[in-house]
């Protein structure tokens, strides 16, 4: 994605969370169409989280969370630190997949972007 492979893991100072982050955000497999609709499927509508459709959270969301930095990067404020709204992209990437979950319709993508950008818009406009 970024032209970042695992093995540059050893140069990559770990305390810089971004750049930690970045590297294992990348590692993460994108989902194929298919793909994401059998997870979210297995995510059902139940709000109980068993170890399958954990399993199948964690996987949407992963596949997910470069497009939480990209959307974070264009927020950013020169008083909000880019690593709080990374976070607050990936809580609402986490709520637009359990929003979504319950009620599938169409391509997820624009959904879990309006999410995150929305809530990183939020963080960097209350600072």
């Amino acid at each position: 994605m970024l032209g970042l492979e695992t093995t540059h893991w050893r140069t990559v100072n770990p305390n810089d969370p971004l750049a930690v982050y970045i590297l294992e955000a990348c590692t993460a497999e994108p989902l194929t169409r298919a793909e994401e609709t059998k997870l979210f499927e297995e995510l059902g509508h139940s709000r109980d989280l068993d170890e399958q459709r954990e399993h199948a959270m964690r996987r949407v969301v992963e596949s997910h969370l470069m497009l939480v930095v990209k959307i974070a990067r264009k927020h950013l404020a020169a008083d909000v630190p880019v690593m709080e709204l990374v976070q607050e992209g990936n809580f609402g990437l986490i709520k637009a997949v359990w929003c979504f979950a319950q009620k599938p319709s169409g391509d997820f993508a624009p959904m879990q972007s309006l999410a995150s950008r929305t809530q990183s818009r939020v963080l960097s406009e209350s600072k």
